[in-house]
């Protein structure tokens, strides 16, 4: 079994956290906002550790790939796309170079008959679980979750929902995804 070592652990990280900035500038652009204009800009980052430059090489820019999202999370690179949750639309989307953003999975997290009565009802954090199949963190649906394949009709498993008879708070995102 291979172990994960802090480090690479940290640098997982810091690679999530760059994706979640990322969709947070695509998030928060406004038709007409100044910010619009920015395509691309270069990358300030602290490399206090030289096993990050595996990850993130010398001169990249953090780009923007999407606009027009309210709140999105969970950055996961899968194969050739990048998967994320936008919770404010019960979905999770895909961008494919070249291709763009659609929608994977919606709902992805309340599935009420009612209209739900909060600000959040889509999942938020996505990872991999070792098999590969893609986890989910269900905010509304207080639950972790996962797809049994990598298709949105795949069948659907609640990995956890409460703790000792109680309803779990709604989640925090998913660990990173082991390093291979």
């Amino acid at each position: 079994m291979k172990r994960i070592t802090l480090r690479s652990l940290l640098a997982l990280s810091a690679v999530a956290v760059l994706c979640s900035f990322a969709l947070a500038a695509a998030s928060s652009a406004v038709a007409g906002d100044a910010a619009d204009s920015i395509v691309a800009t270069p990358l300030n980052l602290d490399r206090r550790d030289a096993a990050i430059d595996r990850i993130v090489p010398a001169g990249a820019k953090l780009e923007r790939v999407a606009t027009g999202f309210k709140w999105t999370e969970g950055p996961l690179w899968i194969k050739d796309r990048l998967y994320f949750s936008e919770i404010p639309s019960n979905s999770i989307r895909t961008w494919t170079p070249g291709k763009g953003v659609t929608i994977f999975l919606q709902p992805s997290g309340y599935k009420g008959s009612a209209p739900y009565g909060g600000p959040e009802p889509g999942s938020n954090g996505l990872t991999l679980d070792a098999s590969g199949r893609l986890t989910a963190a269900g905010h509304a649906q207080r639950d972790i979750f996962r797809l049994e394949s990598l298709d949105p009709k795949a069948q659907e498993t609640v990995l956890a929902d409460s703790y000792q008879g109680k309803q779990h708070p709604p989640p925090p995102a998913p660990p990173p995804p082991p390093p291979r």
